[in-house]
């Protein structure tokens, strides 16, 4: 049990450290083919949606860079538990 949490919590800092990068391609070797990405924001963001598969992540990233200026990106904590993790953070956006 340990292990797996430890493996998932690496995946995660991976695709955290990428994504800061903006290395998409290192991005994509985090995620499984079968990955579903779910944004809910408020009415008329274009970027709202359900996103499937490793193209669809990154689709959904490259739509948030391209739609809006991120001014701040800050995880503050990382709950793990076997092969779940939930990161909690704040993002700015102009």
């Amino acid at each position: 049990m340990i292990q797996e949490t430890t493996k998932a919590l690496n995946v995660v800092q991976e695709m955290l450290t990428a994504f800061g990068k903006g290395d998409m391609e290192a991005l994509k070797r985090t995620l499984s083919d079968d990955t579903i990405w779910v944004y809910h924001g408020t009415e008329g963001i274009p970027y709202n949606g359900t996103y499937r598969g490793k193209e669809g992540a990154v689709k959904f990233i490259m739509n948030i860079m391209t739609n809006v200026d991120v001014l701040d990106f800050q995880v503050t904590k990382i709950l793990a538990d076997q092969n779940t993790v939930i990161v909690l953070g704040s993002e700015k956006q102009k």
